[in-house]
């Protein structure tokens, strides 16, 4: 089960969030962004983390999080420090995946949301 008994996901604001603990075990789950439409690759994340930050009121909050909802903070937490999922792909898969990164990056790609190529 990816959601902890009484998970109901969050609505949070993060601001200078800072992960402080990385505990529970390491499970690997396919991982995709919104950024790279259509890639999805296997990630090892940690199942619980303690992260402090300051809410949407900047008031200094310490809480700690399990399963997918870790799994999601974690990874919009690498955005912020420059990290996308496919970082963490081994140079071969990277390899593989090499003709579909590049269709993204030409923009031929058709995804049901809107994107902007650069």
């Amino acid at each position: 089960m990816y959601f902890e008994k009484d998970d109901r996901g969050i609505v949070e604001t993060f601001i200078n969030a800072r992960i402080i603990e990385r505990a529970g075990h390491v499970w690997e789950d396919e991982e995709g962004c919104l950024s790279i439409p259509g890639l999805l690759q296997p990630v090892k994340r940690h199942w619980i983390i303690t992260i402090e930050y300051y809410n949407q009121h900047f008031e200094q909050q310490k809480r700690t999080f399990s399963g997918m909802t870790a799994r999601m903070i974690q990874h919009e937490y690498d955005h912020t420090e420059g990290v996308l999922y496919l970082d963490y792909l081994k140079p071969l898969t990277r390899k593989i995946m090499e003709s579909k990164l590049k269709k993204v990056m030409k923009g031929q790609i058709h995804p049901k949301y809107p994107m902007k190529f650069m």
